[in-house]
């Protein structure tokens, strides 16, 4: 046993020499099993041991389970800390099942010894079995390949040095260390699904279908693991290519074409991928809401689906939104932006850096100077010559507002800023983000996209206006 838990954690980098590590133990045999596996490293790979033990207030002989613990810590020479929650009441102040409480109170307090004894690692004594329960619960619900790879070796901080092995083993290893446990009865009752599966499933599929069953399902569970790390690599890899992300904000931006050359299973790997780049988790993301999603780009374009976590995902004209809602600042997008930079009336000095500071939108800077023949025009979206003695009244800062114009051509055409947006497929969602620098009705630049045709140095330009966006959209 301690040979193959050892083999195990070297092979998927679970323990280090001189790690620090919390144990979650609860008395029963799987816990038991852990803790006495990874004092016996302490000697050959130098680690050091701190167990924790949370009494949920559940069950009448759970102090039993407590005296139990620390008699067997102290044996051990292992520091204990014992942790008592109410998880009946943390149950109904979180709306949660008690399975759900008692699950989120141990890793909370596995966690809070971490940070208190600045250990590394926790060590749960999730085994083979608990693997095998869990990809059947999820195949049971509807899963894809993620759930069918079941619990995974490590997780941030957490590791499972057990997983390599059967309940059985556990069991036979304890009986020859002479090694006693405690048995929680609630295992035995049917009130969870994860015991139905446990007492019932599993002994029925091993009597009449096949045994070893729990091997089976473990080995697949590895094969789906490795399934998994392979497709989202690519799609990592894919969405690093195509994807268009929106400056200051948490929104990201597939091109529609892109996203339909790819196999259908990548599409719904990189808006997972997405997902998590946008909200920093995939928490309560299943595969019904990225098929969801999917199924929006054969819709008309504006169509829009909600997601948990405040995920809101639309069409535009060409592109896939994925977009943080609770990110966005309602006022930025509501409250009109108007601030005048200078009259005509009020002439800017030459040569003299002019600063403007908009919230949200970053720094303006402007510069007035005379021109040269030589001079090279930038072709920077977000930095832009003027001819300055064109303006005619003043210049502003601002969202957009009915009756802007811009002049598109060297005819003097002019396009109104909606209809011009409309050409520009320009999502409607994203019309009033954008900043508008205008001479009254008249828009100048909008940066980002064009200047009006009007503006632009000619041979006669005396006076040029530099006029650069840093920092913004």
């Amino acid at each position: 046993m301690y040979q193959k838990v050892l083999n195990y954690c070297k092979k998927h980098s679970l323990i280090e020499v001189n790690d620090k590590i919390v144990v979650g133990i609860s008395g029963g045999a799987d816990s038991v099993c852990l803790l006495t596996v990874l004092c016996e490293m302490r000697v050959t790979m130098s680690i050091q041991i701190h167990a924790v033990h949370v009494n949920h207030g559940i069950r009448i002989d759970a102090e039993k389970d407590v005296e139990y613990v620390k008699l067997l810590c102290d044996r051990l020479q292992v520091p204990l800390h014992i942790k008592y929650v109410n998880i009946p009441k943390l149950s109904k102040e979180l709306r949660i099942s008690t399975e759900e409480a008692g699950r989120r109170a141990r890793y909370d307090a596995f966690e809070e010894i971490r940070v208190l004894t600045d250990s590394d690692k926790i060590a749960v004594a999730h085994n083979m079995n608990d693997q095998a329960e869990t990809v059947l619960f999820h195949l049971f619900r509807g899963t894809g390949i993620k759930g069918m790879s079941g619990i995974r070796p490590a997780r941030d901080h957490i590791i499972r040095p057990l997983l390599c092995v059967e309940r059985l083993e556990i069991e036979e290893y304890l009986k020859e260390m002479g090694l006693k446990y405690q048995t929680d009865q609630s295992n035995y009752e049917d009130d969870y699904t994860r015991n139905r599966i446990r007492n019932h499933l599993i002994p029925l599929a091993e009597e009449m279908v096949c045994t070893g069953i729990v091997q089976h399902i473990s080995e697949t569970a590895r094969i789906a693991f490795q399934a998994e790390e392979y497709i989202t690599k690519q799609a990592q890899q894919i969405h690093k290519k195509i994807s268009k992300e929106q400056k200051n904000t948490k929104q990201i931006r597939y091109e529609m074409k892109e996203l339909q050359e790819l196999d259908s299973i990548l599409q719904v790997y990189l808006i997972r991928e997405g997902i998590y780049q946008v909200l920093g988790t995939i928490t309560d993301i299943s595969s019904v809401h990225l098929t969801q999603i999917i199924e929006l780009m054969d819709k008309q374009v504006g169509k829009q689906i909600m997601l948990p976590n405040g995920i809101r995902a639309y069409t535009t004209y060409d592109s896939l939104m994925i977009v943080d809602s609770k990110s966005i600042k309602t006022e930025k997008y509501s409250k009109q932006v108007c601030s005048s930079l200078f009259s005509k009336d009020n002439e800017l000095e030459m040569m003299q850096l002019y600063e403007y500071e908009f919230e949200h939108f970053g720094k303006l800077e402007l510069r007035l100077f005379m021109r040269d023949q030589g001079q090279i025009i930038p072709q920077n979206l977000y930095t832009k010559w003027f001819d300055y003695d064109k303006i005619k009244k003043s210049l502003q800062v601002r969202s957009r507002k009915q009756g802007d114009y811009l002049i598109v051509d060297e005819k003097g055409s002019r396009k109104s800023l909606k209809q011009y947006m409309i050409d520009e497929k320009i999502p409607r969602e994203e019309r009033n983000q954008l900043l508008i620098l205008s001479d009254e009705d008249h828009v100048v630049w909008i940066p980002g996209y064009r200047i009006s045709q009007y503006y632009k140095i000619e041979d006669q330009t005396k006076k040029i206006l530099e006029v650069k966006l840093t920092g913004g959209i």
